[in-house]
């Protein structure tokens, strides 16, 4: 691994932007599965 300053500040960015990526990812899809999951069948834990 190349431990140059440089390299280590790319190396952060890259892990923060998969962080922040996923953040916002995360609820997408969960927000996603409850409305397609709420439109096809009842939802799960309502009744």
């Amino acid at each position: 691994m190349i431990s140059s300053p440089m390299a280590r500040t790319l190396r952060l960015c890259a892990v923060a932007g998969l962080a922040i990526s996923g953040l916002w990812a995360a609820p997408a899809v969960a927000a996603g599965a409850m409305v397609t999951g709420g439109l096809t069948s009842q939802p799960i834990g309502h009744y």
